[in-house]
């Protein structure tokens, strides 16, 4: 890697759930953040990235209100209607979703 470049966490696309999963929604998207980066903002960051990029998609997706409510536990949630995307730090991904292949 050249110097001065930082290496990115790595990216997993996941695996898709078979059938009627029985829930409220029709999609579940995990997103986990780069282990270390939790308390400087990252749960955050990735909030407004998913809520400006659904907001301004055509057609936009609807969203509730940003009641600028904190994350609990490393781990936040947006309900875009027909899924919803959790992300989570490494250790809330580890504790609520521990095998992601027994869905």
């Amino acid at each position: 890697m050249p110097k001065g470049r930082r290496q990115r966490g790595r990216s997993y696309v996941g695996e898709g759930v078979a059938g009627d999963t029985g829930s409220i929604w029709e999609w579940l998207v995990i997103a986990q953040v780069k282990e270390g980066t939790e308390d400087r903002g990252a749960i955050e960051s990735v909030i407004r990235t998913v809520r400006k990029t659904l907001l301004t998609a055509d057609p936009p997706t609807l969203l509730p209100l940003n009641n600028k409510r904190r994350f609990i536990g490393g781990w936040a949630m947006i309900d875009a209607g027909h899924f919803a995307v959790h992300i989570l730090s490494k250790e809330a991904r580890e504790k609520y979703f521990p095998d992601q292949r027994n869905w």
